[in-house]
C-alpha cells in the first residue's frame, strides 16, 4: 500500500485565500486616501468659515479611518501577513468659481463613494468565487452595508448643496444633520 503525504491545507496558515487577502490589502490605501480627501474638504470649508461643513467632512474622514481599521482587523483575524501599502497624494483641483468650488466636494464625494463601493463589490465577487463565505458575509454586513448608507448620504448632501434657494449656512446645517440620523 502506497501512502502519499497529505497535501497541507492552506487554511492552516490563514483563513482567507491569498487572492482575497491581497484585494483587502489593496483596499487599505483607498480608504486612507478617501480619509485624506475628506480632510482636505474639511480644510476647504474651515477656511470659508463654514464650520458645520468642516465638521461634516471631519466625521466623514473619521468613518474612512474606521473602514480601514475594519479591514486591518479582518486581515489580522485571518492571520494574513502584510505591509501597509503607500497612500496616494491628494490632488484635488477646486474650480475657480466660488459657487462651483463649494459644490465640488459634494460631487467628488458621491463619485468617491461609488468608486469605493465598486472596489468592495469586486472583493466580494472574488470571495464568492473562492467560496470564502465567511469573508463574503463579513463584507456584506460591514463594508457593503456601510457603502450603501454612505452613497445615499452623499447623494442627499449633494442635493442639499445644489439647492438654489438656500444660503450656505442653512445648507451646511442640513448637511451636518445627515450624519446624526
Amino acid at each position: 500500500m502506497n501512502i502519499s503525504p497529505k497535501k497541507e491545507n492552506p487554511r492552516r496558515k490563514q483563513t482567507i485565500s491569498p487572492e482575497v487577502a491581497q484585494l483587502l490589502v489593496e483596499q487599505i490605501p483607498r480608504e486612507l486616501h478617501n480619509h485624506a480627501i475628506y480632510r482636505t474638504f474639511a480644510n476647504f470649508f474651515a477656511l470659508k468659515g463654514l464650520t458645520d461643513l468642516e465638521t461634516y467632512y471631519i466625521q466623514r474622514a473619521d468613518e474612512e479611518i474606521d473602514h480601514h481599521r475594519w479591514i486591518v482587523d479582518r486581515l489580522n483575524y485571518c492571520d494574513v501577513p502584510f505591509c501597509y501599502p503607500s497612500t496616494p497624494k491628494v490632488e484635488e483641483a477646486f474650480p475657480e468659481d466660488e459657487k462651483e468650488a463649494c459644490i465640488f466636494p459634494f460631487q467628488r464625494t458621491v463619485d468617491l463613494e461609488i468608486e469605493t463601493t465598486e472596489w468592495i463589490y469586486a472583493i466580494a465577487d472574488a470571495a464568492k468565487e473562492e467560496c470564502d463565505w465567511e469573508t463574503f458575509y463579513w463584507l456584506q454586513k460591514t463594508l457593503i452595508d456601510e457603502q450603501n448608507e454612505e452613497e445615499a448620504t452623499s447623494r442627499t448632501a449633494l442635493d442639499i448643496a445644489c439647492m438654489e434657494d438656500a444660503s450656505w449656512i442653512r445648507k451646511s446645517k442640513e448637511i451636518l444633520k445627515l450624519l446624526k440620523k
